[in-house]
């Protein structure tokens, strides 16, 4: 029994290593609901492995007129295929892997507007620290109204601190 409990006391920290913590800007624009914005999306990030594989990220939408704060979002996130020797590599100093994702999540935006969410980032990149989107869209369901909308990330930058980096 209590080589178990030692055992148990040491694998624990070392799972909790694996885990990494990061944060994530992008240039947003949405359009959905009373009316379209466009803003700043700011994000925390947890990552499980060092794939990046379900991502989770909880961000908020922050626009410069009107109400400073837009919207929040709960999403998750997963690799479709991952390549490490692909025609990309030509634009970063450093050798990436491009992982397409695809997300899903749930979105509140002021106003009483509840929205579920698809995205998809064709052009996701990821080294040993920082993960990259270009262009990525998403569409939303507005739950309450019955209406479909849709946004646009331009170029989302995100930063991991340790863990499966």
């Amino acid at each position: 029994m209590r080589r178990i409990i030692l055992l148990l006391l040491l694998l624990i920290p070392s799972s909790l290593y694996s885990v990494s913590f990061g944060y994530s800007l992008a240039p947003v624009g949405q359009f959905s609901g009373q009316k379209p914005y466009g803003g700043l999306t700011a994000a925390a990030v947890v990552s499980f492995n060092p794939d990046h594989a379900g991502d989770i990220e909880l961000s908020m939408d922050l626009t410069p007129y009107g109400t400073f704060f837009e919207s929040a979002r709960v999403q998750v996130s997963l690799p479709m295929l991952l390549l490490t020797d692909h025609a990309f590599n030509a634009l970063f100093p450093n050798p990436v892997v491009w992982s397409p994702r695809i997300g899903t999540g749930f979105q509140y935006r002021m106003g009483n507007e509840f929205n579920l969410l698809v995205s998809l980032s064709p052009f996701a990149f990821h080294d040993k620290s920082y993960s990259f989107e270009f262009f990525s869209p998403y569409v939303l369901y507005e739950i309450l109204e019955g209406r479909w909308g849709w946004g646009l990330y331009v170029m989302k930058f995100s930063c991991f601190f340790g863990g499966a980096v």
